[in-house]
């Protein structure tokens, strides 16, 4: 009896990973995009584009590369960060890279405008 609990609980603990998707353009991953698990401001030229979610906790992380060209569309519709929020970010890696930091909705960004990459994590949670 002890056993069959057990091994319940291990079968169920074990679908507790995180799912993982990429995708070659914006385009490609709209289903995502609609799903709530890659941010809607990712511009039109995104490219090089992954993800990796959990439902069971209801926090993301991913990126993208983007074109050059939508540099300043893709800023105008970023909000200004700051270090605050709870969710668990590699902050200090991401200053190492001199990347800056926007919120987009529940997205906070990590962008690197020299070589258009976006690093983001999705919090819907506070304190994750």
């Amino acid at each position: 009896m002890i056993r069959g609990l057990i091994l319940l609980v291990l079968t169920m603990l074990a679908g507790c990973g995180e799912i993982s998707s990429s995708f070659d353009s914006r385009a490609e991953a709209e289903l995502i995009i609609r799903k709530g698990w890659l941010p809607p401001a990712m511009p039109e030229s995104a490219t090089e584009i992954w993800e990796s979610h959990n439902l069971d906790l209801n926090i993301g992380r991913g990126g993208f590369q983007f074109g050059h060209e939508d540099s300043e569309k893709f800023r105008a519709v970023l909000w200004p960060n700051s270090k605050s929020s709870k969710c668990t970010i590699p902050w200090s890696e991401m200053e190492r890279d001199k990347r800056e930091w926007f919120r987009y909705s529940e997205f906070h960004l990590a962008v690197d405008w020299k070589n258009s990459d976006v690093k983001f994590w999705l919090c819907y949670r506070d304190g994750v």
